[in-house]
This record gives C-alpha cells, structure tokens and sequence, in this order.
C-alpha cells in the first residue's frame, strides 16, 4: 500500500471520529415524527416536537445556547422523546400551526398538545417550561 494513501485513510478515519463525536456531542439527537406517538405510549413520555425552519437566526440560537447544554440534554433524554421537524422541509403532523420558529410542542401519545411554547428562550425559562409540562401531564 502506498505511503500517501494510507496516511490519507488514517486522516480520514480520524476526521470522520471528530465530525461524530462533535456531532452527537453538541445537542438533543432529535428524531423523526414517524413512529413518535407509538414511542411516547411505550415510554410513558411526553413528545418534546421542535419546530424550526431554514435560516432561522433563533432556532441556531437555541440550539447553541440551550439545547446543547448538558443539563437540559440529559433532561431531555430522561423525560421525553425529542422530534424535530424542519418545516422548510416538511408539514408539521396532527394539524399543527406556527407563527414563528423555533416553536416547541409538549405532546402526549394520544396526540394532544399539552403544552405550546413559542420563541428562543434562555436555559432556564426552558427548564421551566419543560417541567411545566411534566406537571401538565400528571393531571
């Protein structure tokens, strides 16, 4: 095997372990909306649905300062099933309407909006709203 070619390989397995490792670190591994309602019934969990688009200044802002963060992910993961639909992209599911993006959906599995939360928001206002939720879902 040639010199340049296998160092050319190395520099290439190890460009596609950080290009991972950057990207299953920096935030929520959101999901597709396909399969979601069946998922949040065998999990007991609310669908967190995040409603973003092309080009959105807040939804980049939300994700770098908010949804990237350790604390909120790990909430996140325990208590939800994150869904992200890009509505340049696609149609939101179940009828739903927004006004601006990012727009986020708290959804039991019967499909009922439990909570509507529009806008780009801080870590802790999210935290808030995410636990406002969870108390929602109890009654």
């Amino acid at each position: 095997m040639n010199k340049s070619f296998a160092c050319f390989v190395l520099f290439s397995l190890m460009l596609a372990g950080i290009m991972m490792s950057a990207c299953t670190q920096s935030g929520v591994i959101w999901k597709p909306w396909k399969g979601a309602l069946v998922e949040a019934k065998k999990e007991q969990k609310l669908i967190l649905l995040k409603v973003t688009q092309d080009n959105c200044h807040y939804c980049t802002d939300m994700e770098r300062n908010v949804l990237s963060q350790k604390a909120v992910k790990d909430f996140i993961k325990t208590n939800f099933i994150p869904v992200a639909v890009n509505i340049s992209e696609e149609m939101l599911p179940l009828g739903l309407k927004v006004s601006m993006t990012p727009t986020f959906f708290f959804i039991d599995f019967k499909g009922s909006v439990v909570k509507k939360v529009p806008g780009s928001w801080d870590q802790k206002d999210f935290q808030g709203f995410m636990y406002k939720a969870l108390e929602e879902k109890r009654r």
